[in-house]
């Protein structure tokens, strides 16, 4: 069908923190939340944890994660970086080689000490099949706000 496009994945959730607060936990403490036994390449591959999962803060920056012999597995790439404010990924968190999806992660202040963290993933079309991986990344997605959110409420 010419012309299809699967919808974009669209999860927010309202956090009491900063924008700039949510952002760092967002991006420089996310080993300490995201849930690396289960949404991980090596969790996926083989049932392993990966150790740390780092994203390199600048444009064209690696996402990865670590195994615990110190080996990475690629997630994605750094597509803008604005600290506090908007990261963006090229996304493809697997072995296979294939266009990424796109993350984009908005973090908006609210009120006072308040922000909300808006995420919108698509680019579905690249995925062996897009419509599964669009619905398992709409509940991840919603899973994964909830636990940044207790962490950057801490």
């Amino acid at each position: 069908m010419t012309g299809f496009t699967i919808p974009a994945v669209e999860r927010s959730i309202d956090l009491r923190c900063s924008a700039d607060h949510a952002f760092t936990v967002f991006t420089d403490r996310i080993a300490t939340w995201w849930p690396l036994d289960r949404h991980s390449i090596a969790a996926y591959l083989d049932g392993r944890t990966a150790v740390d999962c780092v994203i390199e803060g600048r444009v064209g920056g690696r996402v990865y994660e670590v195994l615990d012999g110190g080996s990475q597995l690629d997630w994605g790439r750094v597509a803008q970086w604005e600290p506090g404010r908007l990261l963006e990924l090229d996304w493809n968190p697997s072995l296979e080689t294939r266009p990424y999806t796109r993350v984009e992660v908005r973090f908006t202040p609210t009120g006072d000490h308040a922000c909300r963290v808006a995420v919108v993933h698509d680019g579905w079309e690249v995925m062996p099949d897009p419509a599964a991986a669009r619905e398992s990344y709409s509940s991840g997605w919603a899973q994964t706000l909830q636990l940044l959110a207790t962490a950057a409420e801490d």
